[in-house]
């Protein structure tokens, strides 16, 4: 992964290359050096793009069975060696050990997921003589892998989502180049190493490094490119959209999640599952509660509930302690952005319960009230130990301020009222509905997407096979 000289290498066909142009790569906390990451260019791509090709071919000719068997030793190797692992995301993202560990697992999981997903690759049968001139003639479908997929991947879950983009296309008979955040490239080069040495064939996995702008975009239109299947913001998969062409994306965008509690909710039982589903990784996880609508004769309970419940939390601490909450954000930028969207909420009348604290890049839980719709902090995405809490009087008027966004990933509805859950399933408009449970559930097999702007297609490993897929049609005349 790393030389002599402390430079981290780019990933192609099985073997590191190095490269003169190199960027620093920090520990988050400590900011210690890391190294120096490899920055690719145009020949590195095409390498890439050359070994990812041809090891594509002869991936997919192998058995189902077989990679089906190799997926499962990628699993148990990252499985032995969870606390490294944990560890290096520790390093590179400030996500607490209890996290990262959790984050393991889940990884482990999602590759055994795709494991046994690559012996379930089939078709369907078609009667043709439904129609007239079908008579006689016979008919099915089969699954073909598409081929090269780039996979575009964040840094907030870089093992797991990483699984998500590797496990179902290698199932499929893919080949990927993975391009990970240029904050997590380690987590997404261990891998990298992990299936290699499980026997993986050279080239099926490729890592590359470099800016979004450079390598991202010349990856993206990358003539030997068939799929893009990326996890980030709604801006960045805009601009993929538009410059991708005709390849196939799988797009998982930005959310503003919300839950609604409606009038039947114990608040004092749910509180502290709402307070970690809000702010727990500072709030860096796409489906982190960012709103909650809560009955106007639980509101002042709510946040009182809440400030008692973050008071007890410890944060800014080294993430590598088991007792930290929350550690620092994952850079200045991201903590510059949240601390402008809370002082524009203040200016616009709205009431900090708690938190708008700060030291060095960690911001403590923060609670606000009475936000005008129209806010950053209730619109956009925050990604940032952030909630807003909203009031109603009628839970159509909850509804229907949790649609007043322009995303619609996952939404919560706790309720013991059936009318009032079969409504919601009505009315609520996002690609997931979680009764009685916080938005920021997510099981690594369910299937896993938006709607609006939180993006096109699906994730969860079954439904991200398919997406990875080709369905070829079978017509025969005998």
């Amino acid at each position: 992964m790393k030389n002599e000289q402390g430079i981290i290498g780019l990933f192609i066909d099985g073997n590191y290359f190095f490269t003169e142009q190199t960027v620093e790569h920090r520990n988050v906390y400590h900011q210690t050096l890391l190294g120096h990451l490899s920055q690719a260019d145009a020949t590195h791509l095409n390498l890439a793009v050359e070994a990812a090709s041809n090891a594509q071919k002869q991936w997919a000719m192998l058995p189902a069975y077989r990679r089906s068997e190799l997926l499962f030793a990628l699993a148990e190797e990252l499985q032995r060696n969870t606390e490294e692992a944990a560890m290096l995301i520790v390093a590179e993202t400030a996500k607490p050990i209890t996290l990262a560990r959790a984050e393991i697992m889940r990884a482990v999981t999602t590759y055994r997921l795709s494991a046994e997903e690559a012996t379930r690759l089939q078709g369907e049968t078609l009667v043709m003589d439904a129609v007239r001139g079908g008579e006689g003639k016979s008919a099915f479908t089969v699954l073909e892998p598409v081929g090269v997929i780039a996979a575009i991947t964040p840094f907030n879950f870089p093992f797991n989502l990483v699984a998500h983009k590797i496990g179902p296309a290698l199932a499929a008979g893919n080949a990927v180049i993975i391009k990970p955040s240029s904050q997590t490239p380690c987590c997404a080069l261990w891998i990298a190493e992990a299936a290699k040495r499980v026997g993986i064939q050279d080239g099926v996995i490729n890592v590359i490094i470099g800016s979004g702008g450079i390598i991202g975009d010349a990856l993206v239109t990358h003539k030997g490119i068939q799929m893009i299947s990326f996890t980030g913001s709604f801006d960045v998969g805009l601009h993929i959209r538009s410059i991708a062409g005709l390849r196939k994306t799988l797009l998982e965008l930005g959310s503003n999640s919300a839950v609604i509690l409606d009038q039947s909710t114990d608040i004092n039982l749910i509180a502290p599952k709402l307070a970690s589903g809000a702010c727990a990784f500072s709030g860096q996880v796409c489906i982190s509660i960012q709103r909650i609508a809560v009955h106007e004769s639980q509101h002042d309970q709510l946040c009182s509930l809440l400030k008692t419940i973050f008071s007890g939390w410890i944060v800014g601490t080294d993430p590598a302690e088991s007792n930290t909450s929350m550690s620092k954000m994952i850079n200045s930028s991201a903590l510059i952005k949240a601390k402008n969207a809370v002082q524009q909420a203040k200016n616009a009348g709205a009431t900090v319960i708690c938190g708008d604290d700060y030291h060095e890049m960690s911001m403590w839980p923060t609670v606000l009230t009475d936000c005008p719709s129209h806010l950053d902090i209730v619109q956009q995405e925050m990604f940032a130990p952030i909630v807003v809490i909203q009031k109603y009087r009628d839970i159509q008027e909850a509804i229907d301020w949790v649609n007043d966004s322009r995303y619609g990933l996952n939404t919560g509805f706790y309720s013991n009222n059936l009318k009032h859950v079969w409504h919601a399933i009505r009315t609520i408009k996002s690609g997931a509905l979680l009764i009685n449970e916080i938005p920021t559930y997510r099981a690594d097999h369910m299937p896993y997407g938006g709607v609006k702007d939180s993006g096109t297609g699906k994730e969860g490993v079954a439904y991200a096979v398919r997406e990875m897929c080709h369905e070829k049609l079978i017509v025969i005349q005998p």
